[in-house]
């Protein structure tokens, strides 16, 4: 297999890799701005910060804002945030404003960047960066072997 071909299947992977990531970060921002658009806002209050290994392989630990809230119905609810940071970004007893679809309240959200727009915007960052250098090596290969070529 020549050099240049193995630099062509690399360039291409490393392209489709970045517009998949473009795509899922397409995708994420219109489901989280039908679920924004769908659902009820209401005041929370965090009552528990959860302390959580990290997923990054390290010792490390986040901290999960657990809140309890009030849905459409009157009905007392409470939810872990699936969000959560090291130190933490909130405090026992902090007012928050907590989103939910109204046939969902189980499926409730702190409202904040974080949670709705932090995972769009590192895949758009990174789709694009995958894009840009995969495209771009692999258009700069193609023209370097047509001019060597020619």
């Amino acid at each position: 297999m020549s050099k240049i071909l193995i630099l062509r299947i690399f360039c291409s992977v490393f392209l489709a890799s970045g517009v998949y990531m473009l795509y899922s970060s397409v995708s994420e921002y219109f489901e989280n701005s039908a679920f924004l658009e769908k659902s009820w806002r209401n005041e929370g209050r965090v009552i528990e910060m959860v302390e959580v290994e990290s997923n990054t392989g390290s010792r490390r630990y986040v901290y999960l804002p657990k809140v309890e809230y009030v849905d459409r119905n009157g009905e007392k609810r409470i939810f872990t945030s699936e969000s959560g940071s090291n130190p933490p970004e909130y405090d026992v007893g902090d007012v928050v404003e907590v989103i939910f679809p109204e046939s969902q309240p189980e499926d409730a959200r702190i409202n904040s960047f974080f949670s709705f727009w932090f995972g769009p915007v590192i895949m758009a960052v990174f789709g694009g960066l995958f894009s840009l250098v995969g495209g771009g090596m692999l258009w700069s290969s193609r023209n370097r072997h047509a001019h060597a070529a020619g």
